[in-house]
């Protein structure tokens, strides 16, 4: 199984975009205005100002066929907006990356692909990114299945599941 990621660039703009018009995507997915201002923002390498101007935004291949959107984003204890659900799992020695995920393209789904693709990233962003990178966050919601066998991937590939339940996501500051 081949994975990789691209930081989003021009090259990925209009594929994100029509991803995040995808009905699938739409259900979890932010899809203000001011969200995809921020991705603009940092395709086009301008100052970003939403979830504090700090999130970078992915593309993920699977065999090289660009399959999935994510974005990272680091977590400090001085934020003042940082709810204590996240607090409560920052890295101690650390850097904490908090993580959302989603498949894009529709012939994806279902395929086993969260659990390997949320390992390899990890992994990615510790080697390529950041070394300092040894919490990884994932904002699961209640109302997305999730089988236990991807929760133990993710649990023993060092990934911290922070399970929430979606009413309470809207009024998120960070991922």
């Amino acid at each position: 199984m081949n994975i990789r990621f691209e930081k989003g660039g021009l090259q990925h703009q209009k594929l994100i975009f029509d991803w995040l018009e995808k009905q699938h995507m739409k259900e979890f997915w932010d899809n203000s205005q001011e969200h995809r201002d921020d991705i603009l923002n940092f395709i086009h390498g301008r100052q970003q100002h939403y979830f504090g101007g700090t999130t970078k935004y992915w593309v993920g291949y699977f065999d090289d066929q660009p399959f999935c959107f994510l974005l990272t984003d680091e977590l400090h204890a001085t934020q003042e907006d940082l709810p204590e659900l996240y607090r409560a799992h920052l890295s101690k020695d650390g850097h904490t990356i908090a993580l959302d995920f989603g498949i894009g393209e529709t012939q994806f789904l279902g395929k086993g692909l969260a659990a390997p693709t949320l390992v390899a990233l990890t992994k990615f962003y510790q080697e390529k990114i950041d070394s300092k990178a040894d919490t990884f966050l994932l904002i699961l919601m209640k109302t997305i299945p999730a089988p236990a066998t991807s929760m133990r991937k993710l649990h023993l590939s060092g990934l911290a599941p922070i399970i929430r339940p979606r009413a309470l996501l809207k009024d998120r500051q960070v991922i």
